[in-house]
């Protein structure tokens, strides 16, 4: 009975010791688990805010570099300040637009004027423009009115001589980007907080950042990370922030001197740490009771209780039983043991549900983070496709792949633009050819009307299509048979005007959560910008190539289109003609009939030229009254008979205006390229002088 009992005792401390340690084992595991997953949490926050304030500013300075062109070909006081205003009123972010000259004089989209003594070239931003030739963003100051702190993003202007023209800047409160920072807030006791090169504190949870306020600096919220973060560098550190102690990574703001760190503390791994600890003790204190309990009651009710306490904890199966719990009998001489085994088996049990808890937390922490990313991921992608392309069509079908690509329970969607009383599809995925080609609705009939009652001034999501009293059935790619379910669609608004709409749909009813609508009213934000952006940009080009009372080229683009030529005709030895036409007495017109009647013949003439040239040739108002032509593949003599007929038609058929008719003729003159020279200036020359040569024979026959 003594080695039995002898044995029985090193059978209860080895299993003691074995179930201490696993504890203690799996304490350390676990403990360093969630530190792990912290650091992740801390480095995944501190990324995704740094990248949207770099977006950000990205963004900006591109709208800045696009500001600079347009003043680069557009030189007027006038046009530069509506320009400046059209930008700034379509980016409230932008405090003000300005662009300030190599001589002091300062366009300002706010309508501020300086005083006489301002001189706008020792601003930081311009001279941080001027000195590095590029887009720069200045460091945190007082603006010239000293009631705010500001970042400016300024681009230098050049001529086509690369002659410095002046800088063109922006100025972006430092509140906008200390809005991205506070945004959102990282879970279990985590925030953001920003500071600039001088270790001033510009965005804290405890400490709002006020012009009014003292400034607060990095050394008040803890002295051991100044040299790190002043540096810049970046990287992540277990340390102490405002008394705490936690994870805290740090990183550099691209293009400017602002550090953003992300910290969490790790005050409630420590708390738990203390409690598993606890509970280690107080078991290790109730064995020892047990053993002497055990020693002192030996030779009574010991042997049966002994191997039934016994079984029963080797039967304990943490791995797989883990709402396992020890069988409870008050008249067994362990009773009070099996309550504290059983007491800690709980405390194991709510450890184990509370870490399977923070895992879920993470996880769908981690997918929000993914899917922010997945989203600026697209944007970054539209963005740059309307720099590169051309074709709004191939816009639009860049957009509707990232919008499907962003918000995954969709899987496939279109793009309607309003024509009209109607919509009609200009891009579309997942759906059919033949049965969506050409399609279109009236708006009333739409699923976004019916949803906002007519208003059409929200997201809307629809769980189900069937509760609408309308359905318009559209084969999909997908099965022959199905057909869209739910849905989820975001108004497209250009200028305050509804421009479209996005529809991205799922062949499941309820498919579409929360999330997606979040992240579907972000990507319609971004997309009615982009739009807005490109259809600036068409229009900029438009303006730029033609002339805008008769829709012919302009004289630049003209020109443009000689270089090209040029040396494509020096290079094979290729002729062309160059042909000036001059509308004859349109003075007379102007003078006796009015400027509109005047106008109306410059237009008339213009159309009815037009109508007579190939598509390989190319017509453009030279000035006023006078016209220009490039004619390829045609003899001079051909070409000049081709023109006395066109003459002699213009002759034969007034201009018909409300209250007059009026004979509209021309005189015109041919130079030919590579025998009357090889310069635009030389053929306009030789062709002036010869349609000079026309008019004086023509009035002395039709005076």
């Amino acid at each position: 009975m003594n080695r039995f009992i002898n044995n029985f005792y090193l059978v209860v401390i080895v299993v003691s010791i074995i179930i201490a340690l696993g504890m203690f084992v799996e304490f350390n595991y676990l403990d360093e688990t969630i530190k792990q997953e912290t650091q992740k949490i801390v480095e995944l926050e501190r990324d995704y805010k740094a990248s949207v304030i770099d977006n950000h500013l990205i963004w900006k300075g591109q709208m800045i570099k696009d500001a600079s062109t347009f003043i680069t070909a557009n030189t007027k006081d006038d046009a530069i300040l509506d320009y400046l205003k059209a930008l700034r009123d379509s980016n409230p972010s932008f405090l003000t637009v300005y662009y300030g000259t190599v001589n002091n004089h300062m366009i300002n989209a706010s309508g501020w004027t300086p005083p006489a003594s301002f001189d706008l070239r020792t601003r930081p931003w311009y001279i941080k423009a001027t000195t590095e030739t590029k887009l720069v963003y200045t460091e945190a100051y007082l603006n010239a009115s000293s009631d705010q702190w500001i970042i400016t993003v300024a681009q230098p202007v050049y001529n086509q001589k690369s002659q410095l023209l002046g800088v063109v800047a922006g100025d972006i409160a430092i509140d906008k980007i200390l809005d991205i920072v506070n945004q959102t807030e990282t879970k279990d006791n985590g925030y953001s907080f920003l500071i600039d090169s001088k270790g001033r504190i510009l965005a804290h949870p405890y400490y709002p950042y006020e012009l009014s306020n003292e400034t607060v600096t990095l050394k008040d919220i803890s002295e051991i990370l100044v040299p790190s973060l002043i540096r810049g560098d970046e990287g992540i550190e277990e340390t102490v922030v405002d008394g705490q102690r936690g994870f805290l990574a740090y990183r550099t703001i691209n293009n400017t001197d602002f550090v953003l760190g992300s910290f969490m503390e790790i005050k409630g791994i420590m708390n738990q740490s203390k409690e598993i600890l606890t509970i280690f003790l107080i078991v290790a204190f109730s064995t020892v009771i047990v053993f002497l309990l055990l020693f002192v009651f030996l030779r009574k009710h010991i042997i049966k209780p002994v191997m039934s306490l016994n079984r029963d904890i080797l039967s304990i199966r943490l791995d797989s039983q883990i709402d396992y719990h020890l069988h409870m009998d008050e008249k067994d001489i362990f009773f009070e043991l099996r309550q504290t085994v059983n007491g800690l088996l709980f405390k194991m049990r709510e450890y184990f549900d509370k870490t399977q808890e923070n895992q879920v937390i993470l996880i769908n922490k981690n997918k929000e983070l993914e899917d922010s990313f997945q989203l600026r991921e697209s944007m970054l992608e539209i963005s740059k496709s309307i720099m590169k392309t051309d074709e709004l069509n191939q816009i639009y079908e860049i957009i509707l792949k990232n919008a499907l690509k962003s918000i995954k329970h969709a899987k496939l969607g279109t793009i309607m633009i309003k024509d009209g009383d109607y919509l009609k599809v200009v891009s579309h995925i997942g759906f059919e050819g033949n049965s969506i080609k050409d399609f279109n609705i009236p708006i009333v009939d739409s699923f976004l009307y019916k949803a906002t009652d007519g208003k059409m001034d929200r997201l809307v999501r629809i769980d189900d299509v069937k509760i609408l009293d309308s359905f318009y059935f559209i084969k999909t790619t997908e099965n022959e048979n199905a057909y869209i379910q739910s849905t989820i669609i975001a108004p497209i608004y250009v200028a305050e005007e509804l421009y479209g709409m996005v529809s991205l749909d799922s062949l499941d009813i309820n498919r579409f959560d929360d999330n997606d609508e979040k992240m579907m009213s972000f990507f319609q934000n971004n997309i009615e910008i982009a739009i807005t952006k490109h259809l600036m940009f068409e229009k900029t080009l438009y303006l730029s190539r033609y002339d805008n009372l008769t829709k012919l080229y302009n004289r630049r683009y003209f020109a443009e289109f000689f270089n090209t030529n040029r040396e494509k005709a020096l290079r094979y030895g290729e002729q062309f003609n160059i042909v000036i036409f001059d509308i004859n007495k349109l003075k007379y017109v102007n003078d006796h009939f009015g400027h509109h009647a005047g106008d109306a013949v410059i237009v008339d003439f213009s159309k009815r030229l037009s109508d007579i040239v190939r598509k390989s040739d190319i017509i453009s108002r030279y000035a006023g009254d006078e016209f220009m032509g490039m004619f390829f593949n045609a003899d001079k003599n051909a070409l000049n008979e081709r023109l006395l007929q066109f003459l002699n038609d213009m002759e034969n058929n007034l201009v018909q205006l409300s209250n007059a008719s009026i004979l509209c003729t021309f005189s015109f003159g041919i130079a030919e390229f590579g025998v009357d020279g090889t310069e635009l200036d030389q053929l306009l020359r030789v062709a002036d002088e010869r349609m000079y040569r026309f008019k004086k024979e023509y009035y002395k026959q039709y005076p």
